[in-house]
């Protein structure tokens, strides 16, 4: 018998979706944290996460470097905007109230949001382009860059 039987696919596609689901959760969770602690009402906790330097370390070993780079600063960004998204004013209620289920929502209500229109519309706003992914592989650097060696 060389073919799974069906619930042993559906485990399997189930844990890879879940899989994803955590790994794309887990970033803004920090995010999320980051955002808290600008908020926070001790001044010494703000100040400190203010002053927080920040860095993307990766190897590009599939992809092209700079087309890899604008991702993850557009995953970046879309992860923090979503973490201002987060209403701290019903988390901590949720959390007075001990209801675990109530802060969970709150924080997972501002994952689940869309905010590339509010991306989009920041960067053009701010005289960029609105998708900058769209902007660099239309602009030829990539080939220019690619020419030279």
């Amino acid at each position: 018998m060389t073919d799974a039987p069906e619930p042993a696919r559906s485990v399997t596609k189930t844990w890879h979706l879940w899989t994803i689901q955590v790994a794309s959760y887990e970033p803004f969770l920090l995010f999320y944290r980051i955002v808290d602690a600008l908020r926070d009402s001790d001044a010494g906790v703000r100040k400190q996460a203010a002053r927080t330097a920040y860095m993307i370390d990766q190897s590009h070993k599939l992809e092209d470097k700079i087309p890899a780079m604008i991702r993850s600063v557009l995953n970046v960004q879309t992860q923090f905007a979503k973490a201002l998204l987060v209403n701290p004013e019903e988390v901590r209620l949720a959390q007075e109230r001990e209801d675990v289920l109530g802060a969970e929502h709150a924080v997972r209500s501002a994952f689940e949001q869309d905010v590339t229109p509010l991306l989009e519309a920041f960067r053009e706003e701010n005289g960029l382009p609105a998708d900058p992914m769209k902007a660099f592989c239309g602009s030829g650097l990539l080939d220019k860059i690619q020419s030279r060696g």
